[in-house]
């Protein structure tokens, strides 16, 4: 890893942003200053702040290609119709070798490489690669825990090397010191060990990269070896990525190397063997693209060949076969998984800025939600909201009355073993965990439960209330009921008495709307307010019915 530099620590705990020199953007891109300064936000960058020459841009978190300068440059030429279609990355044949050793397989099995050659470095540059180094291992490498990059002086580096394992008793010379110290001093004492040394310390071996004459180049995910280490002299690179999964590193590398390759490097392969690592083809994928999706989802009207040529200026191949486009995606591209993501590139291509927003026409009368109207009344009548999880525990769901039904397979947790079948033992829960508080609580929930019938899984909307404190009675629950469905939605009810769990006998009743039983209402009784250790003398009373916004004319009949 190259050396640290001033702040880079501050700028990696941020979104990632990128400060380029629009005199340097002029030059690679070809194109006037003016130019590429309006054009800038249509690559879907947002430009933070501009101070002369200088200008920081925000980029997307999954396009890693645009962590510097050159990634942003292939851009613009893409939208600019200066240079369009895939980048071709040039690798020439491998020259030298990296073996695997067996036993990295349980330590950090996966390991690709490449060589960079004949360009210098100078600081700009330096400081755009070490920017793009760190935002690739916050970013696809998890803080280098599912990715870490290398990137050494080649010419101190004698091939064939060899990705084995050593001891913590081994020693180098790590980055920023010239002083060899054993791995466990490493860990303990450099600001690198300190700082990723946690990502090793289930392995009694550590990684390491050795050369011919057994010279460490690097200990990945931790450090470099001082030995490698990248100056402004340096004119060949050798860039090594390591982890836990071969698409993962190569994904990375190809972004390295598509920005080395623009900066001006010639590239050569490295020869991999060993374990499950191999020389990384690096090769473009095909995704076929059915161009009228993206004039369906853009509200467009392109032919085929227009939509081809949108692609190729997002820097991807196109070409156009029957009724269907292949799209060529390079390998650096790792945000591109599928079709949807070939729409954003049409968009992109097109021009952002052409793409006229309209209001879309429908058959329609607006109208207040259901679910706000119910809200606005819950909460004028002096209740709070609150939201549980669909998931409970049997538990929970037999001391609130409601038989569990519906079982959760291989569930994480003792509480999230089975999916609730009614709303009023969630609110239960809620007041027990609120004892102590001031009464009275009048807490409402407005959700999903879920039934099984015929042997599938059904979803039913319910709303639930509770009142608690010393004097609520039965009659304070029905006119809540009553305000909600008959004032506020017109549903006539009738109340007939019922005895039904969680209600005490006597004071609970169904709530029917016609001939069809909607809910039920009652005062909770001592037995499960005593399970949800609610005190004695605490009353709760609470209802509960489906809402069946579908079918709300059978619902009025008296």
């Amino acid at each position: 890893m190259l050396q640290e530099r001033t702040g880079l620590a501050a700028r990696c705990s941020h979104i990632p942003v990128v400060t380029l020199s629009y005199g340097r953007l002029s030059e690679l891109v070809g194109a006037p200053v003016d130019t590429i300064r309006d054009r800038l936000p249509f690559l879907g960058l947002d430009i933070e702040h501009q101070d002369g020459d200088a200008v920081s841009v925000e980029y997307s978190p999954n396009r890693f290609d645009y962590s510097t300068e050159f990634g942003i440059a292939l851009g613009l030429q893409g939208i600019l119709d200066i240079h369009t279609g895939m980048v071709k990355m040039e690798i020439e044949p491998a020259q030298y070798n990296m073996r695997v050793h067996d036993s990295v397989s349980s330590v950090r099995p996966s390991i690709t490489g490449i060589l960079a050659k004949g360009h210098t470095l100078d600081d700009y540059t330096i400081r755009h690669l070490i920017y793009m180094q760190e935002d690739l291992h916050h970013g696809p490498g998890r803080r280098r825990q599912r990715v870490a990059i290398g990137i050494h002086d080649a010419d101190k580096i004698q091939f064939p090397l060899l990705y084995t394992t050593v001891g913590r008793d081994f020693e180098f010379a790590p980055l920023g010191s010239t002083d060899a110290m054993p791995i466990h001093d490493i860990m303990a004492k450099t600001e690198q060990g300190m700082q990723y040394g946690h990502l090793a310390q289930n392995h009694h071996s550590m990684p390491i990269i050795l050369d011919k004459n057994c010279t460490t180049a690097s200990m990945p995910p931790i450090i470099n070896s001082s030995h490698t280490e990248v100056t402004s002299s340096t004119r060949n690179l050798f860039v090594d990525v390591t982890g836990f999964n071969q698409a993962d590193v190569e994904g990375v590398l190809s972004i390295i190397a598509v920005t080395l390759q623009t900066a001006g490097y010639t590239l050569e392969h490295v020869d991999i063997s060993g374990g499950t690592n191999r020389t990384p083809p690096l090769a473009p994928r095909r995704i076929s693209f059915d161009h009228t999706m993206s004039n369906r989802i853009l509200g467009l009207d392109m032919s085929m060949e227009e939509t081809t040529q949108c692609i190729k200026r997002a820097r991807l191949g196109a070409v156009a076969d029957y009724n269907k486009i292949m799209c060529i995606v390079p390998p650096y591209r790792m945000d591109i998984l599928g079709v949807m993501d070939i729409v954003e590139e049409v968009a992109l291509g097109y021009g952002i800025d052409k793409i006229i927003p309209t209001m879309p026409g429908i058959g329609a009368a607006g109208g207040t939600d259901i679910t706000t109207a119910l809200g606005s009344t819950m909460t004028g009548l002096g209740y709070t909201q609150v939201m549980n999880s669909c998931l409970s525990s049997d538990t929970i769901l037999s001391q609130g009355g409601s038989a569990p039904k519906i079982l959760v397979a291989n569930p994480k947790s003792q509480s999230h073993t089975v999916l609730r079948g009614a709303l009023l033992p969630g609110l239960m829960e809620n007041l027990s965990h609120n004892i102590h508080e001031p009464y009275p609580h009048r807490l409402y929930e407005y959700g999903v439960v879920f039934d099984m019938e015929g042997g599938a899984i059904t979803e039913h909307t319910h709303l639930a209330c509770v009142t608690a404190y010393k004097d609520s009675t039965y009659s304070e629950a029905k006119s809540i009921l009553l305000a909600v469905l008959y004032s506020n939605m017109g549903i006539k009810i009738k109340t007939p008495p019922y005895n039904v769990a969680p209600y005490e006998m006597g004071q609970s009743a169904r709530i029917m709307s016609g001939t069809q039983q909607i809910g039920h209402i009652g005062v909770i009784s001592r037995k499960c307010r005593q399970a949800f250790k609610i005190r004695d003398d605490i009353v709760v009373s609470g209802w509960e019915v489906e809402l069946i916004f579908d079918n709300k004319d059978s619902l009025t009949a008296s």
